[in-house]
């Protein structure tokens, strides 16, 4: 008993302790896209990102240290097809977003040691890339020469990581999570190139599960991530004076932020062809910038029994970004919607999909509405 209180203590500390060290780092504002983050786990969004709390899904472990595994072997595996995004904000300038197939996404592998877990795993927890066109314009031409020049960046993440989880009491389950970030920025500048070195930082997870009873299940999860600062440098061609080009290049540093996320989950089964799922997010968006407000994501998902070896899921979320004052996006909620079927006791593969669409507030007469989506596919392997 006295290591369970001394787990619980460790718990409480580190969530204070991190809370309050992200208070001193706030800096200026960082450019963070709304597109960037990687769903990860098939099933988990199919039923709308809400089950963190969902005992019969070991994709939780991503989100929820805490899980607690029912079975000896977990083994995960899938992968993210995102779909190009394009939008116009005046008649010379277009601009597209994603268009990347991610295999794998993610990948994870359990192992139950009678009241502890211990899993590592990886995940492609951050994708940007970008590629916009603009027409020259010049004193002569103001509207433009005809010539458009081409610019495109393409920022990835990737996660490696650690974890456990241990069931302290009969019903309660404690889990932590240690993860190495690898940051890699590239892209082009018209005839320049962009390149950066890898950079490092880590992510911690916490997490708690309580069961209340067969049917009902709370959950508590804390993700973290580390700024970086990461260098790139920019290798741009000069024409000098005897007309022949030489390559100039310049090296900068720029920070790398992401908000750090507490949710709570609920999970209910009420009857035992439907199970029922709600979760509440808590996004430190102030870690950013301190002029932008924090921010509360909701989720809610359902899964049901359709067969004998048949699960649907359905789900809707709200977008989780801040919606710019000026000139900026308006949110709408996601739709999501994901099967499941299970081909030998223990090993299902499953496949969901991801639906928005939300607006450019109207800057003038070009402004065009954008249209995001993803497809996931993935395998889930549980063995006694």
């Amino acid at each position: 008993m006295r290591f369970n209180n001394l787990l619980i203590l460790l718990v409480l500390f580190a969530f204070g302790l991190l809370y309050a060290g992200d208070r001193d780092r706030v800096q200026g504002p960082i450019m963070i896209y709304d597109n960037g983050f990687v769903p990860t786990g098939v099933d988990y969004w199919a039923g709308g990102g809400a089950g963190i709390a969902d005992a019969n899904n070991a994709e939780v472990l991503f989100y929820n240290p805490a899980w607690k595994a029912r079975t000896k072997y977990t083994f995960l595996l899938g992968g993210v097809r995102q779909f190009e995004k394009r939008f116009f904000l005046d008649q010379n300038l277009e601009v597209k977003m994603g268009s990347l197939w991610l295999l794998p996404s993610h990948l994870l592998l359990a192992r139950q040691f009678n009241r502890v877990t211990l899993f590592l795993g990886y995940q492609n927890i951050y994708h940007f890339k970008q590629k916009f066109r603009m027409q020259i314009a010049t004193v002569e031409h103001p509207e433009g020469t005809g010539e458009f020049i081409s610019n495109t960046e393409d920022q990835n993440i990737q996660n490696f990581f650690v974890g456990v989880n241990r069931q302290i009491f009969s019903r309660l389950s404690l889990g932590a999570q240690v993860g190495l970030a690898r940051f890699y920025f590239s892209g082009r500048m018209g005839y320049g190139k962009i390149i950066s070195d890898p950079a490092y930082s880590y992510t911690l997870n916490f997490g708690l599960n309580y069961e209340m009873n067969d049917r009902i299940q709370f959950a508590l999860a804390y993700r973290y991530f580390e700024p970086l600062t990461y260098k790139f440098k920019l290798s741009a061609p000069l024409i000098n004076n005897a007309d022949s080009i030489v390559y100039i290049s310049k090296e900068s540093k720029r920070p790398f932020r992401l908000p750090w996320f507490l949710d709570f989950g609920f999970h209910l089964k009420p009857a035992d062809f439907l199970d029922v799922m709600f979760k509440v997010e808590y996004q430190e968006w102030q870690k950013i910038a301190s002029y932008y407000p924090n921010r509360l994501h909701m989720a809610f998902g359902a899964s049901v029994k359709a067969a004998e070896r048949w699960q649907v899921r359905l789900g809707a979320f709200t977008g989780g970004r801040f919606p710019e004052t000026k000139n900026g996006l308006e949110d709408t909620p996601f739709l999501t919607v994901g099967t499941k079927y299970r081909l030998i006791s223990g090993l299902t593969i499953s496949v969901s999909a991801l639906s928005n669409i939300f607006f450019i507030k109207k800057i003038n007469d070009k402004a065009r509405q954008i249209e995001r989506s993803q497809i996931l596919f993935g395998m889930q392997w549980q063995m006694e």
